[in-house]
């Protein structure tokens, strides 16, 4: 059976992220956990919260025994840019 879980919105580059997910991919959940527990990068903490979630899906909705869960794959994509909008000053601001 396979357990999802998703983290949205993190601010941090998908190659950054996939870098970490290569190295967890295949371990089992609590080797990977102790791995991205001691890795210095930022989205080490992103992952290790989403596997954690994972895991706790696992338990509590399919009675799945937490021990025995390998994580087997991990899906990066980019989500949505930052957009920023400066207003020009020109004619139209008086006083400037």
């Amino acid at each position: 059976m396979e357990v999802k879980a998703v983290t949205k919105y993190v601010r941090i580059s998908p190659q950054k992220v996939r870098k970490l997910a290569g190295v967890i991919k295949g371990q089992p959940v609590e080797s990977g956990l102790n791995m991205l527990k001691y890795m210095p990068q930022k989205a080490a903490g992103f992952v290790e919260k989403t596997v954690r979630s994972a895991a706790a899906n696992a338990d509590n909705n399919h009675g799945i025994d937490v021990d025995s869960l390998v994580i087997q794959n991990l899906i990066v994509d980019q989500g949505p840019s930052l957009k920023w909008f400066r207003p020009e000053h020109g004619d139209a601001v008086p006083g400037y």
